[in-house]
């Protein structure tokens, strides 16, 4: 959807806190698929390093192949605090 057809929301940064739950998700839904089978930490470091790798290179993607879409390093800041924050909150609360 080009950025001018996106509608105004009357949060702040709204589209950074989606971009965060969303990169959230991504990691959950990852880790849970069970795609590597490797031991937790190693599994759990590819899983980050894949979805932040993911982010960046969307972002790249839309500055490089699209007219209406540009590279906003904040989501990619917005995409690794979402892997970050399940990281978190994967050590600390039993989400999987």
């Amino acid at each position: 959807m080009p950025a001018r057809n996106v509608p105004v929301v009357g949060v702040w940064n709204a589209d950074k806190l989606v971009h965060t739950g969303m990169y959230f998700a991504l990691a959950l839904l990852m880790l849970k698929s069970h795609w590597l089978p490797m031991s937790s930490l190693k599994y759990l470091l590819v899983v980050a390093l894949v979805c932040i790798g993911f982010g960046a290179s969307i972002e790249w993607l839309q500055e490089h192949c699209t007219a209406d879409r540009h590279f906003d390093d904040l989501d990619i800041v917005a995409n690794t605090l979402g892997v970050v924050l399940f990281l978190f909150a994967k050590r600390f609360v039993k989400l999987v």
